[in-house]
């Protein structure tokens, strides 16, 4: 099993982030990053017309690649 690593530990990083902005975490593009939600790999919540995918949403997706791979970096 992978390790459990805390990606929400950042004090300067928001607990909620842009669509954006998980691109640029994950390395991908927004464009993607919809994708992902749409096929449920990607949790987001919405706050009014805004979509916004919690921090700790995007290990919780890293981690479940990890697993998916055996844990292979």
């Amino acid at each position: 099993m992978a390790p459990q690593i805390d990606y929400t530990a950042h004090p300067e990083r928001p607990a909620l982030l842009t669509v954006d902005q998980a691109g640029r975490e994950l390395g991908c593009g927004r464009s993607h990053v919809y994708t992902l939600m749409a096929a449920g790999e990607l949790r987001s919540v919405k706050i009014g017309r805004n979509r916004r995918i919690p921090a700790a949403e995007i290990g919780r997706y890293i981690d479940s690649l990890l697993e998916g791979q055996g844990g292979a970096a």
